[in-house]
């Protein structure tokens, strides 16, 4: 019986001395873990260089006006750009255009382009090649995915260029509307390297033409590798904030059976 008690009071030592050093302890929250994680978070900055591998589905184009499926979509959005885009919260912000304005009625608009936007083969762009794509889709002559809301489009009366300035246009509408610049996301296309509808519709399905674009990623001169890979690299003369991976590879996979 002693010898128990004796026991019973050292355990009773224990627990005491142990729970006092825990309580001694400062207790540690979640929002200390927070801060932890956002101190080291601050501390590390991305580096430039490397090659990033991807696989993309149903590449058979390299205009994409006439891209079938989402893989090809944003895979040429490396390569190509619109007038307008979208932010992170999906709001629309100028893209190769640098800024626009509307009239008071709300049925003209101006948009003024880029000036130190250039093509991949060094040539400039120009309204003309914006007024050059917006004229195939509104054709309906592709098929095309970006025709939706452009094609026989009543509300739009007019496109051209603003007092003959190659960077600047305008679009006349018959009324007001707020849709206007989430038509304006389609890519644009050279009107000097695609000539017309009919040209792009010929050679459609021809991969051993380079992509010409104005995108933060271009075709280097080797780019295609068995048609089963394109290889892409960054564009150094890009007009926005320079990418920090140096090489892109899509590796190019069907769904269908041969």
């Amino acid at each position: 019986m002693k010898k128990l008690s004796v026991l019973l009071l050292v355990v009773t030592f224990i627990f005491v001395f142990v729970a006092c050093d825990i309580t001694g302890l400062p207790e540690q929250t979640p929002k200390d873990n927070q801060e932890d994680d956002n101190n080291i978070n601050s501390q590390i900055k991305p580096r430039k260089g490397g090659t990033l591998s991807l696989a993309v589905q149903g590449i058979d184009t390299w205009n994409p006006l006439l891209a079938k499926t989402s893989d090809a979509v944003n895979f040429l959005g490396l390569i190509y750009e619109g007038v307008v885009g979208y932010d992170k919260d999906l709001s629309k912000i100028p893209v190769l255009a640098s800024d626009w304005n509307v009239s008071d009625d709300g049925r003209l608009w101006t948009f003024n382009i880029r000036k130190d936007a250039v093509w991949h083969n060094g040539e400039e762009l120009t309204a003309e090649d914006v007024i050059f794509t917006f004229n195939i889709l509104k054709s309906g002559i592709l098929d095309s995915f970006y025709e939706h809301n452009i094609y026989e489009n009543d509300n739009i009366l007019e496109i051209g260029l603003k007092s003959n300035d190659k960077y600047s246009f305008f679009i006349r509408l018959a009324e007001p509307s707020s849709k206007l610049l989430d038509l304006m996301t389609f890519p644009v296309l050279s009107k000097e390297y695609f000539e017309t509808a009919e040209n792009m519709l010929n050679n459609q399905y021809d991969l051993t033409s380079t992509p010409i674009g104005t995108g933060p990623y271009k075709a280097q001169d080797d780019f295609l590798i068995d048609e089963k890979v394109v290889r892409l690299v960054r564009n150094e003369v890009w007009w926005g904030v320079d990418p920090y991976i140096d090489k892109i590879e899509g590796k190019i996979y069907s769904n269908r059976k041969e």
